[in-house]
């Protein structure tokens, strides 16, 4: 018996804050209209921070 073939995975990240959001959303849009949908969406704000100086 033959396995499936695994369907690639599509992920977004994000920068984040600022006017980045209006062209996240633009992004977001035009990949809607053509059908494509990220199984991922993550931003900056989810990793951690390293460049704090404490």
């Amino acid at each position: 018996m033959t396995k499936p073939v695994a369907q690639p995975k599509a992920a977004l990240a994000f920068a984040g804050g600022g006017s980045f959001g209006a062209i996240e959303v633009a992004v977001l849009s035009s990949l809607a209209r053509r059908g494509i949908a990220a199984d991922m969406v993550v931003d900056r704000a989810s990793e951690p921070d390293t460049h704090r100086d404490d």
